[in-house]
């Protein structure tokens, strides 16, 4: 009934003050404001993709496919070396592009065409590449969509960071506060660094997808830094018309560094051909074959527009995924 102003003022706002001795005040607390943002987008095989704007890491979902699209040879088959390249292109200058903007985020050029298409020349089809980044920045996490019969849809995620956040818990109201500000660094005068009324980098990277003005897929993970690469490699095989079951069932991979002058160094899942394995070695990746699939490479959850009807589809890697289908 009372909104937001439940949390932040009152008995709550006096409580988490009190936990935290009083470093958050209460007028901390009472001068947050939400704010509405505009998403970023950008077209990918005949569809708009839509995140959420830096300071999160969104965008590298859309940056991969995009840069994947621009080195596209037109075939249906989905070449893993592109992907991973794609991905590894863009997310090796991710925390000197991701922070808090505030007013100028018009000064954000992650998802400029033309710095697409540079990151685009730097990737060899033949072999894997190191890419240059900046200094390396020395959860828990649950993801939801939903949509209605009007098209109205959410794609809400939300984390405390790492396991229980800062596992500083407020009296009996039965919540942990988070601890994500772990995501600004203290290196001076960094953009990311560490400072009053800023927000940090951090991973969340919920998506929606449009055609010509109307909802066409929501779709979204948990897994941290591992979201647009997770959220990519599904993402590309419904833009490639896969059907929905089956690129939920398809084997994913991750990469656990991709930091300054990494090389590539791929965990995959089983069940991907070994034919494609011997590809992505010869091409100087190197290849951790698992032998089971991995709950923490998702859940990934999705709502579909299919020529039949609207689908919706959870995850088969972990046993707490569901999806309703309700007609009203």
């Amino acid at each position: 009934i009372d909104g937001p102003e439940y949390f932040y003022t009152g008995s709550v706002a006096k409580k988490i003050s009190e936990k935290l001795n009083h470093v958050i005040t209460e007028d901390d607390l009472r001068s947050f404001e939400s704010k509405w943002i505009e998403p970023l987008s950008i077209d990918v095989y005949g569809k708009t993709g839509w995140v959420t704007p830096p300071h999160t890491q969104s965008y590298l979902t859309l940056g991969t496919l995009k840069i994947y699209e621009l080195l596209d040879d037109g075939s249906d088959i989905i070449d893993f070396h592109t992907l991973v390249e794609s991905y590894r292109a863009i997310a090796s200058e991710r925390d000197d592009l991701t922070y808090d903007y505030g007013e100028n985020i018009e000064q954000f050029n992650g998802l400029n065409l033309e710095y697409l298409q540079n990151l685009s020349k730097l990737i060899n089809k033949d072999t894997t590449s190191v890419f240059g980044q900046p200094k390396e920045l020395g959860g828990g996490t649950a993801y939801m969509c939903t949509k209605d019969n009007d098209g109205n849809a959410v794609s809400l995620i939300q984390s405390n960071f790492h396991g229980i956040g800062s596992t500083i818990g407020v009296d009996d109201l039965g919540f942990f506060l988070h601890n994500r500000g772990a995501g600004f660094n203290l290196i001076e005068n960094h953009p990311n660094s560490l400072r009053p009324g800023r927000k940090p980098l951090h991973t969340l990277s919920p998506t929606i997808w449009s055609v010509d003005g109307n909802l066409d897929m929501v779709i979204g993970t948990r897994g941290g830094r591992y979201q647009p690469q997770l959220l990519s490699n599904f993402i590309l095989k419904l833009l490639k018309n896969e059907n929905l079951e089956n690129a939920m069932m398809s084997p994913r991979w991750n990469i656990d560094e991709f930091g300054k002058e990494s090389i590539s160094e791929i965990n995959i899942e089983p069940g991907i051909d070994e034919k494609i394995i011997n590809d992505l070695i010869k091409k100087g990746h190197k290849v951790n074959q698992l032998n089971d699939l991995q709950n923490s490479y998702g859940p990934i959850s999705a709502i579909v527009n299919t020529a039949e009807s609207w689908k919706a589809s959870h995850d088969i890697r972990v046993d707490t995924a569901s999806s309703i289908i309700k007609e009203i």
